[in-house]
């Protein structure tokens, strides 16, 4: 989806890519839990951090599991008809609120490739009640795994997929606090809720 192919630059989040964005091996809140925020629930329209002219919609639909799937539909001036559906779990931890996702369906065929874990996602809900969604930044994220504050793969080369790999529990408390939370720096998209 063209859409996502921008937003995401160098990486694709919700398409199967060569480089995928930071991901970890458990998702984001394993160890308290997952709910589907009902302030999340229903249709958006996504303004997308690096492609503001393309038309992306996202719906997210609560499941009994305390999972979303979203199905994302995107088109420019023409709506073509290109659409994913993502699952997608959500967890607070101390202040902040995270996203897992993972790729269910991409154009209406299954996604094969379920290798690369889950891609974490920040949000915050803001004062208008848009919604910013924000991605790990690769750089940062290398950091803290070379430094050892989180245990973690780097691959070789420029374009190099990086990983948490830490235990449920100790992703947790990594992310609970401010040093976590901070890696967040890459703007994925802003929401705004469709009046319905």
């Amino acid at each position: 989806m063209k859409a996502f192919r921008a937003a995401v630059a160098i990486c694709a989040l919700f398409l199967g890519a060569a480089c995928y964005p930071v991901t970890t091996t458990s998702p984001v809140g394993t160890s308290v839990g997952f709910s589907a925020d009902p302030a999340l629930a229903g249709l958006w329209r996504a303004e997308m951090a690096h492609s503001k002219d393309d038309i992306v919609y996202f719906h997210f639909l609560p499941m009994g599991d305390g999972s979303f799937k979203v199905v994302i539909v995107s088109g420019g001036e023409k709506l073509d008809g290109e659409w994913s559906v993502a699952r997608v779990t959500a967890a607070s931890l101390g202040a902040f609120h995270f996203l897992n996702a993972e790729m269910v369906f991409n154009n209406g065929k299954r996604e094969s490739d379920t290798s690369h874990g889950t891609v974490p996602l920040l949000y915050r809900v803001e004062a208008n009640g848009n919604v910013g969604l924000f991605l790990i930044s690769e750089d940062k994220a290398k950091d803290a795994i070379q430094n050892g504050n989180i245990a973690g793969t780097i691959e070789p080369g420029a374009l190099g997929d990086v990983t948490f790999t830490a235990e449920p529990d100790d992703l947790d408390k990594f992310f609970a606090g401010d040093e976590g939370a901070a890696l967040f720096t890459e703007k994925f998209a802003t929401l705004t809720k469709v009046s319905q």
